[in-house]
């Protein structure tokens, strides 16, 4: 049997706590508050007192058919002597009242706002916002206020998909095979009508030897397999080991978030089938490879599990097709193009990467070979600079010595 739905419940005892017990304080401070309210709206009206030998004067002037009119005084002197309308009305005073009034509708709202904080009711799942609210704002409060009624509903969903199971269980336990095709709305069998002809004149629409063979095929093969489902449903109906039941159902849609979840569904999926598509119309053998990874990003939008057994069927048909399409096969020739087109470009991306490297390789060496001449060019400057500079000091010194020599000379001459 499954866990009765139950309220709120403690650590310790399983009786549900009921929710108004969480706020019921704020409940009675609420109703305090309104019957103040209430008192005080019935207080708050125009009341007064006014001397009782003018009462016919003061009875027109507040009659609601006077209007735009004008009341005569018959004694003016003595009417202005007892102060005019100022002295001979006293209005009740509600100013008072109308301050109080507006302290207790501030009083009530803070109430209130302590009540929907405690149970989780947020403005937006009132219908009450501020148009001056971003919209970043107006998502974070409603994932706040879903988050917080979350559990509660995950409960009750629970509780509805462990309904379902016993139904299911005692359906498959107890009800016929007729009963239960009838229930499910299972397609009728074919009525087995022999074709035109071939009866050899006889009434068409009778059985005969020359029921048509496709039909019989086609019913005997329906016939087997609601057999095997209902087989099933008897085996697996109390254990639920092969057949499971989920309660996403009983969670009402919101058709804009589901709207945009299926347009970002395409948007992610429709360019990952132009790549995987082809690579499995290629190369056969990575269709069950194509397969995981399109399922893999499928499974991650709840909105995609209708769609998720069509495409097991598709990459399992691509994964049985020949490596290379015919001929005649316009599609196979596209997708072989479209492949090879691919192919191309990154060959010939990776030969212009080549060449930049290779470019880029020879410009680094003549640069150095350029540095290099200059090295040498500098070097052999020098060299020839310092042999100019080693003849002229060589003269230099040839000189020095003839010149020391004739002076010897010339002094031994002079002594002889």
């Amino acid at each position: 049997n499954p866990d009765p739905l139950l309220a709120t419940t403690t650590n310790d005892k399983r009786i549900p706590v009921p929710d108004f017990v969480e706020y019921q304080d704020q409940a009675h401070e609420l109703d305090v508050i309104t019957a103040r309210i209430d008192r005080l709206t019935r207080a708050l009206k125009v009341s007064g007192i006014y001397p009782g030998e003018e009462k016919q004067l003061l009875q027109q002037l507040i009659d609601e058919g006077t209007e735009n009119r004008l009341i005569p005084v018959a004694d003016w002197p003595a009417f202005v002597d007892k102060g005019s309308l100022a002295n001979m009305i006293q209005w009740l005073p509600v100013q008072q009242i109308a301050e109080t009034l507006v302290q207790l509708y501030n009083a009530r709202d803070r109430v209130k706002a302590a009540l929907y904080e405690i149970t989780g009711i947020g403005d937006i799942m009132r219908g009450m916002t501020n148009p001056q609210e971003t919209l970043g704002a107006q998502e974070l409060k409603a994932n706040f206020a879903t988050r917080r009624i979350v559990p509660q509903q995950k409960e009750v969903g629970r509780f509805a998909r462990d309904l379902l199971r016993l139904m299911g269980a005692v359906i498959a336990e107890h009800f016929s095979e007729k009963t239960i095709g009838m229930i499910s709305g299972y397609a009728q069998l074919d009525p087995l009508v022999a074709p035109d002809g071939a009866m050899g004149g006889g009434a068409p629409g009778l059985l005969g030897p020359n029921v048509a063979p496709a039909v019989l095929e086609a019913n005997l093969a329906r016939a087997q397999q609601f057999a095997a489902a209902v087989a099933l449903m008897r085996q697996d109906g109390a254990q639920g080991f092969r057949i499971d039941i989920e309660a996403d159902s009983t969670i009402a849609p919101d058709e804009q978030a589901e709207k945009q979840a299926r347009v970002e569904f395409l948007q992610q999926m429709v360019p990952l089938l132009e790549q995987v598509v082809p690579l499995a119309m290629g190369n056969p053998a990575l269709a069950s490879v194509c397969r995981e990874i399109t399922l893999f990003a499928a499974r991650g939008f709840r909105i995609a599990r209708t769609l998720e057994e069509t495409l097991e069927r598709a990459f399992d048909a691509l994964a049985r097709m020949p490596a290379s399409a015919p001929e005649g096969s316009s599609a196979g020739r596209a997708a072989a193009a479209d492949v090879a087109i691919r192919a191309h470009a990154i060959d010939a991306k990776s030969q212009i990467e080549r060449d930049k490297n290779a470019i880029a390789a020879a410009k680094a060496f003549g640069d150095h070979q350029l540095e290099q001449a200059k090295l040498a060019a500098q070097s052999l400057a020098e060299h020839a600079r310092l042999g100019v500079e080693t003849e002229r000091l060589e003269t230099e010194k040839v000189s020095l010595g003839l010149r020391a020599a004739e002076a010897a000379a010339r002094q031994a001459q002079d002594l002889g």
